[in-house]
Order: C-alpha cells, then sequence, then structure tokens
C-alpha cells in the first residue's frame, strides 16, 4: 500500500504542485504539462542523510512544509531532523532561432518550401510546450512535443498554403513552462493565381452516336 499522508502542498510560478508525503517522507511533483507526478525529495528513509547529492537518493523524517522560490529551488521543512532542505530543481530558459519568417509568393492551393525555427533550452530543467501553433494559412509540425532537456534543441517546420490571393500574416505561438515565456514569431507570404487542376475530357464512341 503506497498511499500516504499528504501534509504540505506548493506551487511555483508556472503551476507545478509541490506535495509532502509525511507517510512515505517524500516530496513529490504533479508536472503542469504533462500531469505526471515524480519524486523531487526522498528515499522513504526516516533518517538524516544524503546531503550534497541527488535529492532523490536523500532521507526525510516529516517533511511538513515547502515552498519553492523564483529561481526554482525547493525548501523543504525537514521537521525532526531540525533542518531546512534545499533542492534547486533549476528552471528552464527559452531561445528561438527566429523572430519572423517570409515564405515570399506562393500559388493559392499550393504549399511553400518549409522553414525551420530551432527552439533551444539554455536553462537548468525540462523545457516543455503548453501547446506550439500557427494562425490560418499556415502548418507547423516540430519534434518538441516529448520537452527538451538542458542544451539541446528542437525544431518546429512550417509551411505557408494560401487559400486565397493576397498578401498574408500569421504567428507562430510557442507558450512554453515559463512564466510569462510566450514567444510570438511573425510569418508572412503572399498568395498569388490558383494551383492549375488536370481537366479530363470524356469522349464517346462514334458507334453509340445516332
Amino acid at each position: 500500500d503506497r498511499s500516504g499522508q499528504a501534509y504540505a502542498v506548493t506551487a511555483d510560478r508556472i503551476g507545478n504542485v509541490f506535495i509532502s508525503d509525511i507517510t512515505h517522507n517524500l516530496v513529490l511533483r504533479s508536472d503542469v504539462v504533462s500531469g505526471d507526478i515524480a519524486t523531487v525529495a526522498g528515499d522513504g528513509g526516516n533518517v538524516f542523510a544524503g546531503d550534497n547529492g541527488p535529492a532523490t537518493d536523500a532521507s526525510l523524517n516529516i517533511p511538513e512544509g515547502l515552498a519553492v522560490d523564483s529561481a526554482g529551488n525547493l525548501f523543504i521543512a525537514d521537521t525532526l531532523n531540525k533542518r531546512v532542505r534545499k533542492v534547486p530543481l533549476g528552471l528552464p530558459a527559452i531561445a528561438v532561432s527566429a523572430s519572423s519568417l517570409a515564405f515570399g509568393k506562393v500559388k493559392v492551393g499550393r504549399q511553400s518550401v518549409a522553414q525551420t525555427v530551432i527552439i533551444i533550452n539554455k536553462g537548468t530543467a525540462l523545457l516543455e510546450f503548453f501547446s506550439i501553433a500557427v494562425s490560418a494559412n499556415f502548418l507547423e509540425s516540430d519534434t518538441c512535443r516529448s520537452g527538451v532537456e538542458p542544451g539541446a534543441t528542437c525544431q518546429v517546420s512550417i509551411v505557408f498554403s494560401p487559400a486565397q490571393k493576397g498578401a498574408q500574416s500569421g504567428t507562430l505561438t510557442i507558450k512554453p513552462n515559463i512564466a510569462d515565456g510566450t514567444r510570438f514569431i511573425t510569418l508572412s507570404g503572399t498568395g498569388i493565381g490558383h494551383a492549375k487542376h488536370r481537366h479530363t475530357t470524356s469522349t464517346t464512341s462514334a458507334s453509340n452516336l445516332n
């Protein structure tokens, strides 16, 4: 039976929720993007051990209080050990390779050559995304859905697919798990003419004519 007693609950600026389980001497985090729940501190023991090592290898003894600061540090009131334990969880940081993309002239009903935006995690924690979306007349695909580890990258590929003639603009909107971290990338292109369609002509055998 792994059910425990939740004693303290707190959340960071993004909405990740931290819960102290004083039955098993653990601190859990519910990820605001994925919904996954994972242990971030405690090994289930009830002694004082594990300073200066991985937080999940440390022992806590009745973690009754929790707080998270703006730098991504988790503070735990380790009650019976009479200490405040600090867990540096870190924060993600986002950088993008472009602020705008211009697709030029594309025939209505056709698609442009794809252009790519690279997303870089310059922080110290996993970069995740609530959403990555584009406006009408643009299409996107990406490699970012599983998250981006610190120092790693993912890419968003975008094509322009105009539904009508004339100059058109749009936006690539990237919403990461960073407070006030939404990025807006301007998209533009011009729809021209119409895509040619293949015409077929039906014929009737002369023997059927009157």
